[in-house]
């Protein structure tokens, strides 16, 4: 009598198990990109938006802004540029932080961002049981804490924060590559207890 993954020759075919119905690397990186493309819609769009309302950068990155005038004073640039630039830095970089939280808040809020339902991939527990709200929000918090993070540059005195930022935006980079491995796991997959799976091999 044949039990589920006999490797008798003679018997049925091996059942697969749950860690290989996960979803490899190549799926997770082309939803990856997808999502990168459609953030960098995103961003471009509320960057526009937040010019409309002229918005200014805090008053510790005045500097970087002091420098990119010199630099295009140095090319030669006309004023006109350089004022459009000034204007866009601020709408820019206030419209990507907001960006990098509210895009992959799609994922955690529903466990699918829009990259992953192109491929029909979603976030569930590891044991391959359908994921919840609390579980997706609990690895969107893990995966995304150096975006977060860096919202704490807004206040002037706790810029050092945006160090720590740094470092866990690096190590969850990384563990991205974890999936790799035999369990196909990346790093925060790991700290949630999630998994990614297709859709259709989800019990119903």
């Amino acid at each position: 009598m044949n039990t589920p993954g006999s490797t008798n020759p003679f018997g049925a075919a091996p059942q697969p198990t749950m860690i290989d119905l996960r979803v490899g690397f190549g799926p997770r990186f082309l939803a990856w990109v997808i999502d990168l493309l459609l953030a960098g819609l995103f961003s471009g769009a509320l960057a526009y938006a937040l010019m409309q309302f002229d918005v200014r950068m805090a008053d510790f990155m005045q500097e970087t802004l002091s420098g990119i005038e010199e630099i295009y004073a140095w090319f030669g640039l006309s004023s006109e540029i350089t004022d459009t630039v000034i204007r866009l830095f601020p709408a820019l970089t206030l419209g990507g932080m907001i960006s990098g939280i509210m895009y992959p808040l799609i994922e955690g809020l529903t466990g699918a961002s829009p990259g992953k339902r192109v491929l029909k991939i979603v976030v569930a527990q590891a044991d391959g049981q359908r994921g919840f709200t609390a579980l997706w929000v609990k690895r969107f918090l893990i995966k995304n804490l150096g975006n977060i993070l860096q919202f704490f540059l807004l206040v002037p005195s706790l810029q050092f924060i945006d160090t720590i930022g740094d470092f866990f935006s690096v190590v969850i980079f990384v563990g991205c590559f974890f999936v790799l491995g035999q369990d196909r796991l990346a790093l925060h997959d790991r700290l949630a207890q999630t998994a990614v799976y297709y859709r259709e091999d989800l019990p119903s």
